[in-house]
C-alpha cells in the first residue's frame, strides 16, 4: 500500500511537471517555442528589423543580435550660437552623437544631406560651398566655441562658420533622461575702441 502510495504521488508530481513544461514550451501561433528570426522590430533610435526569438507563447527581442538595426540620426536647429549641441538634443529627448568619427554639428559651410530633419537646418548665417552627403563615418564636422569647422576649411570666422544645428541620437538604455535648460540670448561682443 505504501508503495502504490508513494507511487500515485510521484505520478502527480510528474503530471505537474509536465503540465508546467508544456506551459513554457507554448508556441507563437504556428512558430515552434525556441525558433528565433528576424522579424522584431528594432529599438528606439534604430531602423530596420531584429532578431526576435519565440519563448512562452511570446516573441522577444534578442537585442544583444541586432540583425539588420541601423541607428538613426536626427539634426536640430540650435537655437543661437551658443546653445550647446547637449542642450539642443535634450530640447527633442535625445542626445548630443557620440559615434566617433561622425559630423557633430552643421554650418553654412558644412551642410548635410543625410539624417533624419537635415533639409530643416536653417542656414541663417549665410551658406558656402557645396553640401556633403555623408555625415560619417571619418567626418570631421565639430563644434570649437561657437563655430562648426571642418578639418580641412579655411577657418575665416565669417557667417557661413557659425553652428547652426546639433546632431542627436537616441538615449541608450541607462542613460540619464535628457534635461534642457533655458538658453540665454547671444550678446554679441562690444566693438573695438579706438585708442585715442
Amino acid at each position: 500500500m505504501a508503495l502504490k502510495s508513494a507511487l500515485d504521488s510521484f505520478a502527480t508530481s510528474v503530471q505537474a511537471e509536465l503540465t508546467l513544461l508544456r506551459n513554457k514550451l507554448q508556441d507563437c501561433g504556428s512558430v515552434v517555442h525556441g525558433t528565433v528570426d528576424s522579424n522584431g522590430s528594432c529599438p528606439a533610435g534604430y531602423t530596420g528589423q531584429a532578431a526576435r526569438q519565440c519563448i512562452s507563447g511570446t516573441w522577444v527581442p534578442i537585442f544583444q543580435e541586432l540583425l539588420s538595426c541601423d541607428k538613426t540620426y536626427t539634426w536640430v536647429n540650435l537655437i543661437n550660437r551658443t546653445e550647446t549641441n547637449d542642450n539642443a538634443c535634450a530640447r527633442i529627448g535625445m542626445k548630443a552623437i557620440t559615434e566617433p568619427g561622425y559630423a557633430t554639428c552643421a554650418s553654412g559651410e558644412n551642410r548635410f544631406t543625410e539624417g533624419t530633419d537635415h533639409e530643416a537646418i536653417s542656414y541663417r548665417y549665410g551658406a558656402w560651398g557645396p553640401t556633403r552627403p555623408s555625415i560619417g563615418p571619418n567626418i570631421s564636422a565639430n563644434r570649437q566655441g561657437h563655430m562648426c569647422y571642418h578639418n580641412t576649411q579655411h577657418r575665416d570666422g565669417d557667417g557661413s562658420d557659425i553652428a547652426v544645428a546639433a546632431l542627436c541620437e537616441a538615449l541608450d538604455p541607462g542613460d540619464p533622461a535628457p534635461n534642457p535648460q533655458p538658453v540665454d540670448p547671444y550678446v554679441p561682443p562690444a566693438p573695438p575702441q579706438n585708442e585715442r
